[in-house]
């Protein structure tokens, strides 16, 4: 991505719609395809005006190639069709403004010009912001003006720009000499150095100023030696230029300055002629009507009476097919309520609504709320509630929470008290997620009913406590949705209540009913709006994930990112990223995992959305522990640490602690790793649950409990992870329990009954695509036959290990397997044992003592310890629980070869 924004800061009149349009011809001669769009006050209260005028000029068929999402919600947004079915995320039209801009830039540099950005209605303004940020193809340059000072309410679009690809220019006073040709070249005469001295000091150099003083000068002849016409206000200098105007072209003008869109369609054009003889305003080839300056409007509508305005605001009422700008006139030609014109306004809302505007959609139904007269209570708080979730989808949260709190204060009938309950929650949904819990319980006993609506309810409190770690509690609000869903004859609220069911009842230990699955997928809406979480395919594919189903929920996956790539719902996106990732790290697919984590590390932090930055970060630093980035992979997992602490998310917490406890454990430090999964062991614990989501840390945990020598503790949680395995099939936990029984019983020394353990984990990895959890119970196998005796089987069995550490890309654990297979090559056979050695072994093996070997063998506790560790050396044990079953087996194997 090339990106270059040229920004012009200035005042009123000193020039800088002169210089814009100067650098819009100059980019035409480069080669440059221009999209310009001239904001104006009138329309920055409409829907996605300036966007329209931008994206006007692009040819029919760049529309019709872009996703079917990105051009319905393009259509709908600039009225190219009438909005059919649910509105359109205001994301999907970002989304499609980027796909629009990327082709065209496959075939020139595009130049997007923005003229007085301050005026640009907020739909138009947020989605040219949107996609600002996320242009990621060709050259694209940003032309820019803005009025100094900007209005504070909120940043300028284009300062989503990287300020080093910035070229900022303040527009400042001119120079006598430039004031001067500026004067010839527009009045056709040059005014005396003495006049035009007066002029710069009485303008600060301001050309527009400047001009307007130099043109009554001209039409009252007056000389050097006469005091300048210079007024008090600028908007009656202005207003003396336009008085000079015939009647009919002044009354045209302040047609054209009170319409949002001015066309020869609603004002005259040869009532026009003498305001553009006078350079006052233009008529476009398309049919458009500007004035030459926004001062002009401004000066012509203030100049209007009150009774003089509100007539033509009626008129104009009448006469315009914009069902918002009509009802912007309406606003303007009454005051106070107004039954009919509340109606108007709340159409008018809908409208922004199905065009994907509800920031425009909630500003028209407060306006409805506040037109509502008095009898018609109940009505205005149901507009006060619909703008309350116009703003939550605009992104303006506490105003939500406000409008409902209104409603609520007045006392409202139960259903309307209840949406504003459910309106207050999900403020608390994305501020204080346990505070959402007591308003939905309390919405709940509100709903009446209405079975469809109660099942919403019921569904989003399941939510809540899923995401509190609660899910027990979310059992009787599932059954509850199912059932009122079932009711209400709901297909699509079924399908999330059946899907929401399943993933609550794997985390609470009931395990996954297929059918339920099936039903779920089978039901869903796709083209429903409803939060991202509720979603049957998420959740579905979430089990299917959870359960070592890796094909299958990447299916799904899959297919949910295409779907919201397309409808550029990009608050979503990261969550389906970091499942991907997932997928792919269990699937032994690392470098797409670390890609797809990056991916939904830069979504979440584009969107702001610090859980799946920790989540993101998190995965990468398993995935770079695994691919041999040590270092990478410890700042990750600190980082994500951190950030999971900071936001109180326990989940992350726990997950954090078991990347930098992996990474420890492959580094060689399993002490290191005890004190870092200790915490993580003990919520395993007490939740008594050890499904793969919640117990995924317990086999790596085990192993460093095992390396340092807690072999009862990892005796009891093998056991627990091997109960789960056989209650409800699940290939992992079978898998890796055998695994972690194989290494428990060799610590013990019962090496035989240690392999039999691994072996049978070797045919449980059949049904798991784990390929990386299959190589590891390989190489715990191959250690096993080689202590065992077995060199050639153990040397097959490490081979095949290393051959899939190798294939993986897991440098560290490749390097294990080849110093195991190095130890094959230069292991002593068992009876070079010294007889000194075989004597301090043997009464070792029997449990004495070193202080009573040395004692029964009269030799210096020293030298037994001596002759032990070199017993030990040879036989490759550690402990004397080995050597009690290495010395039996050897007992054993000279009995048998004796005659």
């Amino acid at each position: 991505m090339v990106w270059r924004r040229w920004c012009s800061k200035a005042e009123p009149g000193i020039g800088k719609t002169t210089v814009w349009r100067e650098g819009i011809a100059r980019a035409r001669c480069q080669g440059y395809r221009v999209l310009s769009c001239r904001a104006a006050p009138a329309e920055a209260r409409l829907s996605f005006a300036a966007l329209s005028d931008l994206l006007t000029p692009i040819e029919g068929a760049a529309f019709e190639s872009l996703p079917v999402p990105q051009r319905r919600a393009l259509d709908a947004a600039l009225l190219r069709a009438e909005p059919q079915g649910a509105a359109p995320d205001p994301r999907a039209i970002g989304t499609g403004v980027v796909s629009l801009v990327s082709e065209l830039c496959a075939e020139a540099p595009v130049l997007l010009a923005l003229d007085d950005v301050q005026w640009l209605d907020l739909p138009s303004a947020r989605t040219l912001e949107f996609a600002l940020r996320r242009v990621e193809r060709g050259s694209v340059a940003v032309l820019a003006t803005i009025r100094k000072p900007e209005p504070a309410s909120r940043p300028s679009v284009v300062s989503v720009i990287a300020d080093d690809r910035v070229h900022s220019l303040g527009l400042g006073p001119l120079s006598l000499d430039a004031l001067n040709r500026i004067v010839e070249e527009h009045l056709g005469r040059r005014l005396p150095r003495p006049l035009l001295v007066k002029i710069e000091i009485a303008t600060g150099g301001n050309p527009f100023y400047a001009l307007e003083i130099a043109r009554a000068l001209n039409a009252a002849n007056v000389t050097s030696g006469h005091a300048l016409p210079v007024p008090d206000d600028l908007r009656d200098l202005v207003g003396s230029r336009l008085r000079r105007l015939p009647r009919l072209t002044r009354d045209a003008l302040l047609r054209v300055s009170a319409l949002a869109v001015p066309t020869v369609a609603l004002v005259d054009p040869k009532e026009l002629a003498a305001a553009e003889e006078a350079g006052v305003a233009r008529i476009r080839p398309d049919g458009r009507i500007e004035f030459a300056h926004p001062l002009f409007a401004g000066a012509i509508y203030a100049a209007a009476s009150h009774e003089r305005r509100r007539r033509l605001h009626q008129d104009l009422a009448n006469r315009v097919s914009d069902v918002e700008e009509r009802a912007r006139h309406l606003t303007f030609a009454a005051e106070g309520t107004d039954g009919s014109i509340a109606a108007v306004l709340e159409e008018a809302a809908e409208h922004a609504h199905r065009r994907g505007a509800p920031e425009v959609a909630a500003e028209l139904e407060e306006q409805a709320a506040r037109r509502t007269p008095a009898d018609m209570v109940e009505k205005r708080w149901e507009r006060c509630l619909r703008a309350g979730r116009h703003h939550l989808k605009a992104g303006d949260l506490q105003r939500a929470r406000q409008l409902a709190e209104e409603v609520l204060s007045a006392t409202p009938p139960s259903r309307l008290r209840a949406q504003a309950l459910h309106v207050i929650a999900e403020f608390c949904f994305a501020n204080k997620l346990d505070d959402a819990i007591h308003f939905l319980e309390e919405a709940l006993t509100c709903a009446g009913d209405d079975c469809g609506y109660a099942a919403q309810l019921e569904i989003a409190l399941a939510v809540v406590l899923v995401a509190t770690l609660d899910p027990a509690r979310s059992d009787p609000h599932l059954s509850r949705a199912i059932e009122l869903a079932r009711i209400a004859g709901e297909s699509a609220l079924l399908a999330e209540a059946t899907a929401l069911s399943a993933l609550a009842r794997l985390f609470t230990g009931h395990g996954v009913d297929d059918e339920e699955l099936r039903l779920a997928l089978a039901l869903e809406d796709a083209d429903r709006a409803v939060p991202f979480q509720m979603r049957p395919s998420l959740n579905v594919a979430q089990v299917y994930e959870f359960t070592g189903r890796l094909e299958e929920a990447r299916e799904l996956f899959v297919a949910l990112c295409e779907r919201v790539t397309a409808r550029g719902e990009e608050t979503d996106l990261p969550w389906i990223l970091v499942h991907l990732a997932v997928t792919s790290w269990l699937a032994g697919n690392f470098a797409v995992a670390e890609d797809e984590a990056d991916a939904a590390l830069q979504a979440a932090t584009l969107t702001g959305q610090d859980i799946f930055v920790a989540f993101a970060l998190l995965l990468r630093s398993m995935v770079r522990a695994i691919r041999g980035d040590l270092d990478g992979a410890r700042v990750d997992g600190v980082e994500a640490l951190g950030i999971s602490e900071r936001i109180r998310w326990a989940v992350g917490v726990s997950q954090s602690r078991y990347s930098l406890g992996y990474l420890s454990l492959s580094d060689g430090n399993p002490q290191t790793a005890v004190t870092t999964l200790e915490p993580v062991v003990a919520s395993i614990e007490a939740l008594g649950l050890y499904e793969w989501p919640t117990a995924m840390a317990l086999p790596d945990a085990i192993e460093a409990f095992v390396a340092t020598g807690e072999l009862d503790r990892a005796q009891r949680l093998t056991d627990a992870l091997a109960a789960c395995g056989r209650k409800f099939d699940r290939p992992w936990a079978l898998a890796t329990s055998g695994r972690c029984r194989a290494l428990v019983e060799a610590a013990a020394g019962h090496v035989e009954t240690a392999c039999t353990a691994a072996e049978q984990a070797i045919v449980d990895h059949q049904r798991l695509p784990m390929p990386l959890e299959l190589a590891r119970t390989q190489l715990v196998l191959g250690q096993l036959q080689r202590r065992r005796g077995e060199r050639r089987v153990a040397r097959e069995t490490l081979e095949r290990a290393l051959a899939t550490f190798e294939a993986l890309g897991a440098p560290l654990w490749a390097e294990k397997t080849r110093a195991e297979i190095r130890r094959i090559s230069i292991r002593r056979a068992p009876l070079q044992l010294t007889e000194g050695e075989r004597r301090v072994a043997e009464l070792a093996a029997r449990g004495l003592t070193n202080r009573d070997i040395a004692a029964a063998l009269f030799l210096s506790r020293r030298t037994v310890e001596a002759n032990l560790a070199r017993a030990y050396g040879k036989l490759d044990i550690r402990s004397r629980a080995e050597l009690g079953a290495v010395m039996a087996e050897r007992k054993a194997a000279l009995v048998q070869a004796s005659p």
